[in-house]
């Protein structure tokens, strides 16, 4: 298992390991460590530099406590949008990382406790001066990073708003389509009910032509038979076919007729046309419109 560890892990690096894997849930690890910082100092101050981690997982929570505080003069949490507060003697960093972003903090302590870290020491003229500018350079270049992203922002807004008329233009124009789709729609309707009225009244001649057929069938038969006409299915016919010259049939005589045939002949006429050009006016003006 040792030799799988080494393998696997950096000189420099901690963690716990267990061969078939974790199941889900919280672990509680505890280190301790003996550090041997490097370390900067000059008359007035001592200057010491932690790097926690820089290739790491997304760390979704970051808290760092340093208990006993009293030897801190100042602190900046790198990345800087850690939340620094103060609670008794201690001091709190909290937040959270992304992928391989360094997580360190950097650190202004007083001579005494410098003297007690087993560290390495280096004398650096203006310690402060050096660090606080160091620091004022971070949070100016975070400074124009809010400035660049505001920018970004305000453009994204402006895209969004005429993304927003541009919307509700074509929502206006939609509203007109449909209005006109409904226009449309009513005057199909209106032409398929005149083409029902049409298809109505030619259905209406068309009977009425066939009952005047009908009756004037059994008028003209009627007469025929009232002046001595016999129709030629009544006639015995011989075997070759022909009729007997002595039963031919009689013509039907001319004073048979009447004048209120060519008026029956004339309504039905009218209205084989009616029940022909009806639906045919209806379809020509339905596909004028």
């Amino acid at each position: 298992m040792i030799n799988t560890i080494s393998s696997l892990a950096y000189s420099n690096e901690v963690g716990s390991f267990k061969p078939d894997y974790y199941d889900p849930g919280r672990y509680t690890v505890q280190y301790t460590f003996d550090i041997h910082p490097p370390l900067e100092y000059d008359d007035d101050t001592g200057h010491l530099n932690l790097m926690f981690a820089s290739e790491h997982i997304p760390y979704r929570s970051v808290i760092i406590v340093f208990e006993d505080s009293e030897y801190i003069d100042a602190l900046y949490p790198h990345p800087i949008s850690y939340k620094v507060s103060k609670e008794d003697n201690r001091i709190v960093v909290t937040g959270s990382s992304g992928e391989d972003e360094l997580i360190e903090v950097e650190m202004l302590i007083d001579l005494d406790a410098l003297e007690a870290m087993d560290g390495f020491p280096t004398w650096v003229e203006g310690v402060r001066f050096r660090t606080m500018i160091a620091n004022i350079d971070t949070y100016e270049n975070l400074e124009k990073r809010y400035n660049s992203l505001l920018l970004n922002f305000t453009k994204l807004q402006e895209d969004l708003d005429e993304a927003n008329l541009e919307i509700s233009s074509t929502r206006s124009e939609l509203d007109l389509v449909e209005l006109e789709l409904e226009e449309k729609r009513s005057e199909l309707s209106k032409a398929y009910d005149k083409i029902t009225i049409f298809q109505v009244v030619a259905l209406v001649a068309f009977v009425a032509g066939l009952s005047l057929m009908y009756i004037m069938s059994k008028r003209g038969k009627a007469r025929a038979r009232a002046s001595g006409y016999e129709p030629s299915c009544c006639i015995p016919v011989t075997s070759y076919g022909k009729r007997p010259t002595s039963q031919r049939a009689r013509a039907v005589p001319s004073q048979v007729r009447k004048p209120t045939d060519a008026l029956y002949f004339i309504l039905l006429s009218f209205l084989v046309v009616l029940s022909t050009f009806i639906p045919l006016y209806g379809s020509l003006s339905l596909s004028m419109k």
